[in-house]
């Protein structure tokens, strides 16, 4: 795990200075070490955090013997041995066993056709001096991120947003962007907050000549399944979904520094517990969990039954209110807003963390692939009814919008199902159709509504055909892992320069979660179906009965007057005009709310802090 920049072209655009603040902007990603090679045509730039071969034969940017193949990676190829046996000729001889040095070779053999062979998680930059080609490419689910922009006809590219536009990168805003951060709380790509500066999609990559480094060509190389798998009874799904996430779990335990576990007592990341704990090869991790003053956010209990049943040792990170004192720092390294609160947790969790391990396992996906979020559950009750929600939402909606208070709650749920049929099951989980958000911003930063909801609509209907969860699904490993809880997690670990592993992102155990039937995996009153019992013949009864409860900050209830206080004065220090201030001012000051408005808060909150980080001059 690292953190890689560089840039394409126009060598003269670019100063010694600029690669050096660049690569600073990048140390917590990798403060064991750092590269730079510039020539004439390209710079590739690293900074690496050691896991696998902790000599200096990981360092990067890494060349071939000839020096005619160039390349900068930061990521986990978990197949690297495999891939060296099967297809590196046994004359070939390697100075050091980084996954690194094996991906370099088999790029120089196999260039992009070696992408669907990489069992891991990445993203790197590879240039071919003999063809005079570069090749820029991303994970299939889009764990490791990657920035890019074309300016001064020259391509740019690194890790993280803030470094990218270290390269000294215009800072304009893209209402588009705008308007669906504050409907969904995030950014999908390609788009980022912006103008033309983007992130690579997960499962594609960009071609190009280094002569010619403006023309693009981006190429997607995996997509998720779209059909089901009706040929195997329930148990065989249970036993081979075992055993691929047994593997998952294990594979991703190779290092060459300590291990741990991050352990919320929720199912998914109990499960990767079990099979890490249950594995010889490797010495047992250490586990973390967050703990609440708030008890209807803890899972601690269930966390302790589990590392005592599995014999763990279990380290506690108490988060408080005052865990806020750092938002300024964590928004900064995610580089544009992201209104998941739950971030804090997480980077509050990995600071403590980082104090006993460098790499952590996690549960980060269990929830899209096995039907865990409780829209699908209650989805799936309501699947022969959508009809009949979304006509009633579309005659009542027009009708008492202008009669029910603003905040009111049915006016919300109304709204959504007003979408109509064809799309509610994507508005379901997200703001599409939300009275308060649609007058948020003020008049001339709106944007029509269908600009704001057509990428994710067509998302929806390219899985036009398939059962209505299962669409749910798909629709959120493209809208909401990425751009949300896969941001989340990389910011705020490689924030305390850690590196975090999921098994459920493992891609043999997506396509499989992904074409099991619904009616394997949810119910009208629970989801997760076939990871409870895989939960019930691991591990403690209390696990698989647990509701879910997820990861969140009791945000409602950290909301005072100094936090109103904090963020008034922030949009007064900032002073843009964006908000619709009527609007604002009942979001922030009104007490007596039918519907809870604790999550536009804080995004409002989240988006003035960043606001004032990559706009406003530092001491003023």
């Amino acid at each position: 795990m690292c953190g890689l920049f560089g840039y394409i072209g126009n060598s003269a655009a670019v100063s010694k200075d600029v690669l050096n603040k660049v690569s600073d902007s990048l140390k917590h990603r990798g403060p064991d070490d750092s590269g730079l090679l510039q020539n004439s045509d390209f710079a590739l730039g690293f900074r690496r955090l050691s896991i696998i071969d902790l000599s200096p034969h990981g360092h990067q940017p890494m060349s071939s013997a000839d020096n005619l193949h160039h390349l900068v990676f930061n990521g986990e190829i978990y197949n690297h041995l495999e891939l060296k046996t099967q297809y590196l000729e046994k004359n070939i001889c390697l100075k050091g066993h980084t996954d690194t040095e094996i991906l370099l070779n088999l790029l120089i053999n196999k260039n992009e056709a070696l992408l669907p062979l990489l069992n891991g998680m990445f993203a790197f930059s590879y240039i071919n001096k003999i063809k005079n080609t570069f090749l820029l490419a991303r994970d299939r689910l889009g764990v490791k991120p990657l920035y890019y922009a074309v300016q001064n006809n020259t391509l740019y590219f690194a890790s993280e947003l803030p470094a990218l536009l270290d390269f000294g990168l215009r800072r304009d805003i893209d209402t588009i962007a705008l308007n669906r951060y504050v409907r969904f709380g995030h950014i999908s790509p390609p788009q980022t907050i912006f103008k033309n500066i983007f992130k690579l999609e997960p499962g594609h990559y960009i071609k190009g000549s280094l002569e010619r480094a403006t023309e693009l060509t981006k190429t997607q190389w995996w997509e998720l399944p779209l059909e089901e798998n009706y040929s195997k009874t329930e148990s065989q799904w249970l036993s081979y979904i075992d055993d691929i996430l047994c593997d998952a779990t294990q594979i991703r335990l190779i290092s060459d520094v300590p291990v741990g576990l991050f352990l919320s007592g929720g199912l998914d990341s109990s499960l990767v517990a079990h099979y890490a704990s249950s594995q010889t090869r490797f010495n047992k991790p250490k586990a973390f969990s967050v703990i609440f003053n708030e008890r209807e956010y803890n899972e601690y209990d269930i966390a302790q039954s589990v590392a005592a049943a599995k014999k763990l040792d279990l380290v506690t990170i108490k988060v408080q209110a005052n865990s806020l004192s750092e938002l300024d720092l964590i928004i900064n390294n995610v580089g544009e807003p992201l209104s998941d609160a739950s971030l804090v947790n997480q980077y509050n969790l990995s600071k403590e963390a980082r104090r006993h391990a460098i790499v952590f396992l996690s549960g980060d996906g269990g929830d899209e692939a096995f039907c865990g979020y409780d829209e699908y559950v209650r989805m799936y009750g309501l699947r022969n009814s959508i009809g009949l929600l979304s006509f009633s939402g579309r005659i009542l909606y027009p009708l008492l919008k202008t009669v029910l208070k603003f905040d009111s709650n049915l006016k919300q749920q109304l709204s959504k199902f007003s979408a109509g049929p064809a799309c509610v099951g994507a508005v379901v989980r997200n703001n599409f159709f939300d009275p308060i958000l649609e007058q948020l911003l003020e008049k001339p930063y709106r944007i029509k509504e269908s600009t704001i909801y057509e990428q994710a609509l067509e998302d929806w209907k390219k899985t036009k055909g398939l059962p209505f969860v299962k669409r749910m699904q798909l629709f959120d490993y493209k809208n909401y892992l990425e751009p949300q809880v896969l941001v989340k997690v990389d910011r705020a670990t490689m924030a305390n320069s850690i590196e975090n592993r999921s098994p459920f992102l493992d891609y043999r155990v997506v396509e499989a979660a992904l074409t099991i039937p619904n009616s394997f995996n949810v119910a009208s009153t629970k989801g997760k179906l076939l990871l409870r019992k895989l939960a019930a013949k691991h591990l403690p009864a209390v696990v698989s009965n647990a509701p879910k409860k997820g990861f969140g900050l009791p945000v409602k209830r950290w909301i005072d007057d100094s936090i109103r206080k904090r963020l008034v004065l922030l949009n007064i220090e900032n002073g843009h005009n964006i908000w619709n201030m009527n609007m604002f001012n009942k979001i922030i000051y009104s007490n007596s709310h039918s519907r809870d408005l604790s999550a536009i808060f804080w995004r409002i909150l989240i988006f003035e802090t960043w606001y004032k980080d990559f706009f406003k001059p530092k001491g003023l």
